[in-house]
């Protein structure tokens, strides 16, 4: 489901016996959550789009440091799959016409599409060659976001989904991916102590990017100017999710 920071709505889903509504945040794990969430039959409430469906629960969710998201984020929204293959350039060739409601960005050669290259098209060659055209896509794309020319859900700054949306208000509980079963075990704490409720396991996540993407691009080969970029770009959310700052 697209969305944009200006979007009124805040995707998140109920899951009742557990006393928790989990807010949707891309590139958080936030598949694995939400299947561990599923098996709970009867505890799965629709959709939630506001706060005040139940105010009463523990509002949660989790946190990624924003350039490790960015990354990710980057990798993701070039997939081929419905509402995630941006430039429609994933398949090579395409297998089929690209639907315009399929291709979730500028479309084939427009916009940041028209600079380097796919990143899942370049895995196969690992050379310098290739970093240099997913760093160019790459560059492109932080730049579409700066302007305001590209919006995305697994883009979109995280405070602005989880702190600064008049329906959602402060969620009760943020933890940090980089720390996932430690903040998933003092959720279940504060359940327990809340509501009786045993949380489930730390849910396993299974949708993990492919290591041959991240030795294209990781956060450690962007140039230090692009980095300052992006760190300006989420300003808000090292400031108000107290992330630490890359130095």
């Amino acid at each position: 489901q697209r969305s944009a920071p200006s979007a009124p709505e805040v995707l998140a889903t109920a899951a009742l016996p557990l006393g928790a509504v989990y807010v949707f945040n891309a590139k958080t794990a936030s598949s694995a959550i939400r299947r561990a969430l599923t098996g709970f039959a009867g505890g799965i409430a629709p959709p939630v789009l506001g706060r005040a469906a139940y105010p009463r629960l523990t509002w949660f969710s989790f946190v990624r440091d924003p350039l490790e998201r960015l990354v990710s984020a980057f990798f993701e929204v070039h997939r081929d799959a419905r509402q995630r293959d941006a430039c429609g350039d994933a398949r090579a060739p395409p297998a089929a016409p690209r639907a315009p409601e399929d291709v979730d960005g500028p479309g084939p050669g427009r916009g940041f599409c028209g600079a380097g290259v796919n990143p899942h098209r370049a895995a196969a060659a690992g050379d310098e060659a290739a970093h240099k055209l997913v760093l160019a896509r790459f560059e492109a794309m932080l730049e579409a976001l700066e302007v305001g020319e590209f919006r995305n859900q697994h883009t979109e700054p995280q405070a602005e989904r989880l702190l600064l949306r008049p329906d959602s208000g402060t969620v009760d509980f943020i933890g940090d991916l980089a720390d996932f079963e430690e903040g998933w075990q003092e959720l279940a704490t504060l359940q327990a102590a809340l509501f009786g409720a045993s949380l489930p396991e730390p849910p396993v996540r299974r949708h993990r990017t492919q290591p041959e993407l991240y030795r294209l691009l990781n956060v450690s080969s962007l140039p230090a100017s692009l980095v300052r970029r992006a760190c300006r770009l989420y300003r808000t959310d090292y400031c108000c999710l107290g992330l630490a700052i890359p130095r």
